[in-house]
């Protein structure tokens, strides 16, 4: 099946039930083994106050009661984009989104500017590779790894890591993720990586 979408008012969907109701995904998971299947998703322009993300692609399987992202690629407007892959299953009594991703800045002077980073805590972007969980019952998130660029040896120690899941998770405790997800907050988040 192939969706293609001309335009997504980012508005509408902070206003649905899939954000509304935070167990959404985790009432979906497992997904009934009989559907089988791919669904491409392919959004041109994606409208939100904040225009961060400005399009996307989504390309999803089902396979015996497993949803598997393939991809979902994400333009981020004038700065770079995120490309994701993962599962979404039932692990035990967990029902997690299981993932890998890449941010890529490819322009880091219109990033700072858009975030308000100021001058003095920049810091040279690199490429980020991630590996982690989210529980979709809780909306709790655990990274189990983040290295810059392609060398693994530049992952970030686990004291390091801890601290970074404890804020992250902090954050998304304090507020319903429709409120994370306004631009406003979004921005709170990613300035708090750099003080």
């Amino acid at each position: 099946l192939v969706l293609k979408i001309n335009l997504l008012k980012f508005k509408n969907i902070l206003n649905s039930l899939f954000v509304k109701n935070n167990k959404f995904f985790s009432n979906l998971i497992p997904i009934n083994n009989k559907i089988n299947g791919n669904l491409n998703i392919e959004i041109d322009k994606i409208a939100s106050s904040s225009n961060i993300i400005n399009s996307g692609d989504i390309n999803l399987e089902f396979v015996n009661g497993i949803l598997k992202a393939n991809k979902i690629k994400l333009n981020i407007n004038k700065m770079g984009y995120i490309d994701l892959d993962g599962s979404f299953l039932q692990k035990k009594k967990k029902k997690l989104f299981i993932f890998n991703g890449l941010i890529n800045i490819e322009k880091p002077k219109v990033f700072y500017s858009r975030f308000l980073i100021p001058k003095k805590s920049r810091k040279p972007l690199k490429t980020i590779n991630l590996a982690g969980k989210i529980d979709l019952a809780n909306s709790q998130i655990k990274l189990d790894q983040i290295y810059f660029e392609n060398n693994i040896e530049s992952e970030i120690e686990n004291n390091q890591l801890e601290v970074l899941n404890e804020n992250i998770n902090e954050i998304f405790s304090q507020n319903p993720l429709e409120k994370i997800l306004k631009y406003s907050n979004l921005r709170k988040i990613i300035q708090s990586f750099f003080n």
